[in-house]
């Protein structure tokens, strides 16, 4: 049986200015299923930095005595792309896409990549191209949760073009779209989020405490784009992932998010602690997916006001929180895409299906309590000290070389597990102490009270 997992990347990357460092290392988790699946073999497709796929450094393009091969594309043409995984052979392909800056659209891309493979005559486990286009499009995001009555913040989105419509138009001489759009943003309750419609994560949001605030951030340079200004909504904000397609949708448990000191998540200060379980949650989600037809992996930025539970995001990819689900589930992200194959219907008779593995992961256990927490970018002396500790279960580590700014040279995240939230504390201590000024206080002061919140 031959599995082939891709992701392109439509951005460039430099792999001389970043540097990962990813503990397990990818290419352990691919030895460690392969010894476990004797009749599989894998193959990766894909572009730098191949997020989960490959390590940063990876030169070897088959490991494992042909098992597991790698192919590094430079280039994205999705014909030519196709024309490399049908020569494959394989029996099953995997979309496995991650995030890269400025635009959150790689799902798309392999989502388009998908379709053409189907219509090649491949199984192929990919999102729709119109449901990940719907995603990356923050606005028919939101029209989507309306006309689907699901809870979301109240706002409006702001055409870039419209709004500045006047300029180099001599016979405009009152831009009406932008009356009207200041007047609707005027009634809104705030404090208020502007974000990007096209944006990854929470890069470039602005908080605006009034309705003078939200105008003078609209007409400054600062609006360079289509926008959307929507209402603050303040409660606890969580992450929750889902794997499967559409009838056997796994929904992991929910992490409950850190925010910054303007009330929002920041992806490279964010601090996530769990699981926490709700039904309603999780009844939510599966509407979605089912609704918008997703197969394979999506991730939900959502928050809980203590009523209601709001959408406040849908990325159809692998997240942040990726690493972080599967340690909670005592497993690892190549394991999960590993099931995420085998559950495809055309599979259920396989050999693959009968493996230790699969009967394994089908039986679930009680799930690692656990905290991922961001600290300074350490010294391969320390990296390698960490990952000896038995309730450290994933470091990953993110370096910029040119980077201007402290927050912008990257950082170092631990994801720690144990069988309770008090031993989870006792961790977190013993990691104060013996690696002193690694975590920040107050990085160290908020996990301490969000674990205190759910214990």
């Amino acid at each position: 049986m031959k599995i082939l997992f891709y992701s392109l990347n439509p951005s460039f990357f430099d792999e001389e200015t970043f540097h990962f460092t990813w503990f397990p290392r990818a290419e352990n988790q691919w030895k460690d299923v392969l010894q476990k699946n004797p009749n599989v073999s894998v193959c990766v497709v894909t572009q730098k930095p191949g997020m989960f796929l490959t390590d940063s450094n990876q030169k070897s393009s088959s490991l494992f005595d042909g098992k597991l091969k790698y192919i590094f594309l430079q280039n994205d043409e999705l014909n030519y792309v196709a024309s490399i995984i049908q020569g494959e052979n394989p029996d099953i392909v995997v979309a496995s896409s991650f995030w890269v800056t400025p635009f959150d659209w790689t799902s798309v891309q392999d989502s388009l990549l998908g379709e053409l493979l189907q219509k090649n005559g491949l199984n192929v486990i990919f999102h729709p191209s119109e449901s990940s286009a719907l995603c990356f499009d923050k606005n028919s995001t939101r029209l989507f949760l309306q006309n689907n009555s699901f809870n979301f913040p109240v706002g409006y989105e702001v055409q870039h073009e419209l709004f500045w419509s006047e300029r180099g138009k001599s016979e405009v001489k009152t831009n009406v779209y932008k009356e009207y759009i200041l007047s609707k943003i005027q009634k809104l309750n705030y404090p208020v989020v502007i974000k990007d419609c096209y944006g990854l994560s929470s890069y470039g949001m602005e908080v605006c405490k009034t309705f003078n605030q939200a105008k003078a951030f609209l007409l400054s340079k600062k609006n360079n784009g289509n926008k959307i200004v929507e209402e603050y909504i303040d409660g606890l904000q969580f992450g929750v992932e889902v794997w499967g397609s559409s009838g056997k949708y796994e929904v992991s448990p929910s992490f409950l998010f850190s925010v910054n000191q303007y009330g929002i998540t920041s992806p490279k200060q964010s601090i996530k602690v769990g699981p926490v379980k709700n039904d309603e949650l999780q009844n939510e989600v599966l509407r979605i997916c089912e609704l918008l037809k997703f197969s394979g992996v999506a991730q939900f930025d959502v928050v809980f006001d203590g009523k209601n539970w709001f959408v406040l995001d849908i990325n159809p990819r692998l997240s942040g929180m990726s690493s972080c689900v599967a340690c909670c589930e005592n497993t690892t992200v190549v394991q999960k895409l590993i099931n995420l194959a085998c559950q495809n219907q055309t599979l259920q008779e396989s050999d693959l299906l009968k493996t230790e593995l699969f009967k394994t992961d089908l039986l679930k256990t009680d799930l690692f309590k656990t905290l991922d927490i961001k600290i300074k970018n350490q010294e391969q002396k320390i990296l390698d000290e960490l990952v000896k500790l038995p309730f450290v279960k994933c470091v990953n580590q993110t370096v910029n070389d040119l980077a201007k700014q402290h927050r912008e040279s990257g950082f170092c995240e631990l994801i720690l597990c144990d069988d309770s939230f008090d031993l989870l504390l006792q961790d977190l201590d013993f990691l104060r102490e013996k690696f002193p000024n690694t975590i920040e206080e107050q990085f160290y002061q908020t996990a301490k009270k969000m674990i205190f919140s759910i214990a």
